[in-house]
């Protein structure tokens, strides 16, 4: 509920921006999932994969196919410009969450640092795509919260 205040424990909490849309956020929800099983089952081992992929691998893999997703989501979103110069900048500007990774794997360097840049580099480059008019206002709200929760997880297994 947009713009209604809440009370909990006598704080007042108010919404920001428009409401992210049901099915958005169901999938934005299901999307941490991953990042959450690899803490879970690294601090309790219960729930293995078969095959010997650990927890780490897992999330190492997951965020990078996170990473490259979000990106290529906002390149998407670049592409409806009706400016070329938007398209250009916003094309650009959808490669900044990537290129870490990117370099990354063509360099051979460890992922996890790379990573760690795309999560934080990906709600910034959001902002400047909501502030552009170029997706809609609860993206940020939607992918910050998700970049949040997957970089968290990341962080714990370093």
């Amino acid at each position: 509920m947009q713009g209604t205040a809440r009370a909990a424990r006598g704080v007042v909490i108010r919404a920001a921006g428009p409401p992210i849309p049901r099915t958005a956020l169901i999938v934005g929800l299901c999307a941490v999932i991953p990042p959450v099983w690899a803490v879970l089952n690294a601090q309790s081992g219960a729930m293995p994969l078969p095959g010997g992929l650990g927890p780490e691998r897992v999330i190492l893999a997951y965020t990078a196919l996170l990473v490259c997703f979000m990106g290529g989501a906002l390149w998407g979103q670049s592409a409806r410009a009706s400016r070329p110069s938007d398209q250009i900048s916003g094309a650009v500007a959808a490669i900044c969450p990537v290129a870490p990774v990117l370099f990354a794997g063509i360099f051979g360097w460890p992922l996890f640092w790379p990573l760690m840049a795309g999560l934080v580099i990906v709600p910034a480059v959001d902002a400047l795509m909501v502030w552009r008019a170029a997706v809609p206002g609860w993206w940020v709200k939607l992918r910050g919260a998700m970049s949040l929760i997957t970089l968290v997880c990341l962080a714990y297994f370093r």
